[in-house]
């Protein structure tokens, strides 16, 4: 049996955006991500997403990303297990992102389109339209309408 494992979800940065290296130089961003949800009462209620982003999408996100800017992102849902140092194990469900548009509607000069920022991933060597572990998935090279 085949598994699938894909978050998607369209919301805004929670934070100022920070990009970093890893100790082997490559570029990684942890972002929170807030999406909204009203229930039928009415009550709005916010859920935040922590999402990482690697290489390409990292270096993108550094540069043209802001607090309160709403996101297109896709990635798979992951979880981290650490022990600090005073000994204490600590969980964190994350999203490890494959796609992002940047949907704030303004672009620097210099900025990408939204296809190449989508494109930006890091799967090469591998056919278009395949993953890592051979699954195919659609190609989408459109911005969202909305």
């Amino acid at each position: 049996m085949r598994t699938f494992n894909r978050a998607t979800i369209i919301g805004r940065v929670g934070s100022e955006v920070v990009m970093r290296n890893t100790a082997g130089g490559k570029p990684v961003v942890n972002l929170s991500i807030a999406t909204n949800e009203r229930r039928k009462d009415g009550v709005e209620t916010t859920v935040w997403h922590r999402t990482v982003l690697w290489d390409r999408l990292a270096e993108y996100a550094g540069q043209y990303l802001r607090k309160g800017d709403p996101v297109y992102l896709e990635g798979r849902i992951g979880n981290n297990v650490w022990t600090d140092k005073e000994g204490v194990t600590h969980h964190r469900t994350e999203i490890t992102a494959r796609e992002l548009i940047g949907l704030q509607g303004r672009r620097p000069e210099s900025a990408p389109s939204p296809e190449v920022a989508y494109r930006g991933r890091t799967d090469a060597g591998r056919p278009p339209g395949q993953q890592a572990d051979g699954a195919e998935v659609a190609e989408v090279v459109a911005e969202i309408p909305f």
